[in-house]
């Protein structure tokens, strides 16, 4: 996964996560209805790759990603900044927690 420029394939989390780690965009090739939609969702709100299902639409755009490489460049600038505010908000989650719990 770290020699790729773009992590392609199902959405689960777990998966997700480990291109997210190593800042590669992800594709989303198929997804399990109901339990992996949100994923799908995630994806296209943070700009952090593509939902592509059908093979055709993905053949045209790994042409298109092999021709434009500012087009993956843009999806790792979001993923470091997503990364950069999760981190951030993770900051304050203990004092957010205390101050439930008083």
């Amino acid at each position: 996964m770290a020699a790729a420029d773009v992590i392609a394939g199902k959405a689960g989390a777990s998966f997700i996560s480990e291109a997210f780690m190593l800042e590669k965009p992800f594709l989303i090739t198929a997804f399990i209805a109901g339990q992996e939609t949100p994923n799908l969702q995630f994806i296209e709100q943070h700009n952090l790759g593509w939902v592509c299902l059908e093979t055709s639409a993905q053949k045209e755009l790994l042409i298109k990603l092999a021709s434009n490489p500012g087009m993956i460049a843009e999806k790792e600038g979001s993923i470091r900044a997503y990364k950069t505010w999760n981190m951030r908000a993770n900051q304050h989650i203990g004092s957010i927690i205390d101050q439930l719990l008083s």
